[in-house]
């Protein structure tokens, strides 16, 4: 039973991640009903809105709190459990608990965002003079509103004053100065050095800059000084390397009179403190020297912890107790679609396998002296050509693309090897007989113009949508079965991969009873019964499994499973 209980929580959690993925592509309004009604099953006080700009996120346990975000990811991400949830992880992140902040204490928030790490001071009700940077124009209205009336500044920092090229990645929050692995859009962004904003001392700076806190630690010249502490996120993200800058900020601190206090090694965030601080510096700021305040605000500090631990628990317990419900109230049939789904990924992973296994195993085969010819049929945008010509790579192989698409045939066309003249191109399907034919699956509730199952079976995605006549292009077919008379003659042995979306029935039928088959050496088909309907999905399986056995007792052809 416990098993059985683990296999569906497994299973009901990767509905939850499917879900999530579909959430974020939806429209705005869409997004933020779809957004609150899994706050309702999860048990959530967060609740989203779309004002026309942006997303207004508020909390039913705090009335009086509203916060603006942009991008829908970040919705997701940071406020799906609740504001306290997102308050005590950041908290958790930068190790604010181990500073012991207090009213009229100095905050640097470099890489701003929205502003959102000024939420665990404002639920502790400690007043900082908060100070915000965000170079991102999209995340800087919503950070002047969210933190307002604190000052926060448009500017990058950087070691150096000027203009400079900021790369956007603002659904993820990874935008950076540094080109990074990868990014929506480019802008010009004004940097400036840090030491150029202040004049006193702050008690803390901290720092996500993806990649680029050297170079802002640099910019601060003899006013670092003035830090007592340094918290930072010095993560996997700096350039298209992707690399972490703990070792060269630490080495930069620890030469300059700093201490690391604490690292955590998940986030790879640390915290450095000042040992340069004098007692007086300490006076004149107005902190806490007192032994015994001090330990009265720690203690304040830990039962504050204690509270909101307390309450994140509650939830977390609270969306347990909701998916134990779910299980209780799973029917059979609800079960047999996990069933299926897993299932389902299961054989397409191992088709994956199987079919580059041997794509390997065969090229090995192929002697020098042949001439041989490699049909792709269903090229797509080339992605099962550059699979194979990694494998099939001897000069003495020939290829040929099949695609009737004609959005998928001008991408084609910019393949290298095909500019070159090395592979032949073709814009036309292929089947038992030549002629025009509806091709159907190109809206974009169906996959788009570039869909990877475009059809001229209307009925062949069906498990999955009702494809339309409406948006069907005309396409040319050729004849497949002369096509092969004719090449056999030219070529020692010919090669194929059929992926032609439910088609490739009816031709390897055809092409068994005219024996057409034998004139092929490996063939590589992905059989597509599973995404028909019920009925018309066991036909289909039925005619798969009666080519398969024909094929592999009464001819010579090497056949393998492709996907």
């Amino acid at each position: 039973m416990n098993l059985f209980r683990r296999y569906i929580k497994f299973h009901i959690q990767v509905l939850y991640s499917l879900y999530r993925v579909v959430l974020l592509k939806t429209d705005k309004r869409i997004f933020a009903l779809l957004f609150n009604l899994k706050s309702l099953l999860i048990r959530s006080d967060a609740r989203l809105s779309w004002n026309g700009t942006e997303f207004v996120v508020t909390d039913k346990s705090f009335p009086s709190f509203s916060y603006l975000i942009r991008h829908q990811r970040q919705c997701n991400m940071a406020y799906e459990f609740g504001v306290i949830p997102r308050a005590v992880t950041l908290a958790d992140c930068y190790f604010l608990r181990q500073i012991g902040f207090q009213d009229g204490d100095i905050f640097i928030d470099c890489g701003a965002n929205v502003g959102d790490l000024k939420l665990w001071f404002d639920l502790h009700k400690i007043d900082i003079v908060y100070i915000g940077f965000e170079p991102s124009p999209i995340e800087f209205k919503c950070l002047e509103k969210n933190v307002r009336p604190s000052e926060v500044h448009n500017v990058g920092l950087w070691n150096s004053e000027g203009d400079r090229t900021f790369y956007l990645s603002s659904q993820t929050a990874d935008s950076s100065f540094i080109e990074p692995q990868k990014f929506n859009d480019k802008v010009i962004a004004k940097a400036k050095q840090l030491e150029s904003y202040i004049e006193k001392r702050v008690k803390c700076l901290k720092l996500e800059a993806e990649g680029t806190e050297p170079e802002i630690l640099e910019g601060l010249g003899e006013k670092l000084q003035l830090i007592d502490y340094v918290s930072a996120d010095l993560g996997y993200e700096r350039g298209i390397d992707a690399e972490s800058t703990l070792v060269p900020v630490t080495n930069y601190l620890l030469a300059r009179g700093f201490e690391l206090v604490n690292v955590s090694h998940d986030r790879v965030c640390a915290l450095y403190k000042n040992t340069k601080i004098s007692k007086d510096a300490l006076q004149h700021e107005n902190i806490l020297t007192s032994k015994a305040e001090m330990k009265a605000l720690q203690q304040q500090m830990v039962e504050a912890e204690k509270v909101e631990r307390d309450e994140a628990l509650e939830k977390v317990g609270r969306r347990n107790d909701t998916i134990n419900n779910i299980i209780r109230l799973f029917s059979k049939k609800v079960l047999n679609i996990l069933i299926n789904l897993e299932k389902k990924k299961l054989i397409d992973r191992y088709k994956s396998y199987t079919g580059r296994y041997w794509a390997w195993r065969d090229s090995k085969d192929i002697k020098h002296d042949e001439k041989i010819l490699f049909i792709d049929l269903g090229a797509n945008v080339g992605q099962a050509y550059k699979c194979f010509s990694n494998y099939f790579d001897q000069k003495n192989i020939s290829f040929e693309l099949f695609e009737p698409n004609p959005f998928c045939y001008e991408k084609l066309l910019q393949l290298p090897t095909v500019i070159s003249g090395d592979v032949v191109v073709r814009n036309v399907g292929v089947g038992p007989k030549a002629g025009t034919f509806k091709f159907y699956g190109l809206a974009d509730s169906e996959g788009g113009k570039l869909s990877l199952g475009g059809s001229i079976v209307k009925q062949h995605n069906s498990l999955w949508y009702s494809a339309s006549s409406d948006t069907a292009i005309d396409i040319e077919l050729i004849n497949f079965i002369d096509y092969l008379n004719e090449k056999s003659k030219c070529f020692d042995k010919i090669i194929v991969k059929m992926d032609i979306e439910s088609a490739e029935v009816e031709l390897l039928e055809a092409l068994i009873e005219n024996q057409a088959i034998n004139h092929i050496s490996i063939l590589y088909v992905d059989f597509h019964s599973q995404y028909q309907e019920g009925t018309q999905s066991k036909k289909i399986k039925k005619r798969e499994g009666d080519i398969l056995s024909h094929i592999k007792r009464q001819t010579d052809v090497k056949f393998r499973m492709w996907h």
